[in-house]
């Protein structure tokens, strides 16, 4: 594997909002710049708990991370968390 720094996580929102609109091969890592991300969108939760997780990882420097991109309820521009 790449050597990899760790990118802050405003990058990986920011990575996270690209992903929803462009495809995985056309979005770069935040921490080696590689094409090689790979994608998992989750819902989890029931009712107003509801949301999609995804998760995003590197196949060149193996950096992950996940991000709740929506939650139930969410009608404007949804908040991005960290999964930690």
């Amino acid at each position: 594997m790449a050597q990899n720094t760790k990118a802050p996580f405003n990058q990986w929102v920011e990575t996270a909002n690209s992903l929803g609109r462009q495809s995985a091969s056309s979005v770069a890592c935040p921490c080696c710049g590689s094409t090689s991300l790979s994608v998992r969108d989750v819902e989890y939760g029931f009712g107003h708990d509801r949301g999609v997780q995804r998760y995003i990882s590197c196949g060149h420097c193996g950096a992950f991370t996940g991000v709740a991109v929506r939650h139930a309820g969410e009608v404007e521009s949804p908040t991005l968390r960290a999964a930690e």
